[in-house]
């Protein structure tokens, strides 16, 4: 009887001791050290009016001195006509010449009984990893569009921490 009263408190006090120890960060991908300035996360989000255009430009900037990790890309496409079909891709472009990431969007009917959501979140494990001095914008690829395009819209949000380079 004693045994067991004894397993039980050392038992406790190992959860106890569980529940106070230091755990791994998981706030940024392994291998990868968050900037030491005073607010390294950023963020960004706005509308895409795709009547009136297909990019938005510098939507989010590495400064001079540090990368950005883009830890989460969410993206939505909507239409104003519940009888359109759009689908395409929106591409990470850098200042530099290079595209980050592409990623594909779709809306509307594609059943007579159904429809295909517009809402895409991407999140990656490791990040995509924006040079220092580097700006990206947000370009939209026509792949389909039943009623041409000044009926839709795009909405990002991008956000990620900065790193040393």
């Amino acid at each position: 009887m004693l045994n067991r009263s004894f397993g039980a408190i050392v038992l406790g006090l190992g959860m106890i001791c569980l529940a106070f120890a230091p755990a791994q960060s998981l706030g940024h991908p392994s291998g990868l050290a968050v900037s030491l300035g005073s607010n390294p996360i950023r963020s960004t989000a706005g509308i895409i009016d795709l009547g009136v255009t297909t990019l938005a430009s510098a939507v989010i900037a590495a400064p001079a001195d540090q990368d950005l990790v883009l830890t989460d890309v969410m993206l939505g496409i909507s239409t104003e006509n519940d009888d359109a079909r759009v689908s395409g891709f929106v591409t990470l472009q850098g200042s530099d010449g290079t595209d980050y990431g592409v990623y594909v969007l779709q809306i509307g009917r594609i059943y007579d009984n159904g429809s295909a959501g517009g809402s895409r979140q991407y999140v990656g494990s490791t990040g995509v990893r924006i040079p220092a001095g580097v700006s990206v914008s947000l370009n939209w690829t026509s792949a389909l569009s039943s009623h041409g395009l000044h009926r839709h819209s795009i909405a990002y949000t991008l956000s990620g921490y900065l790193a040393q380079p």
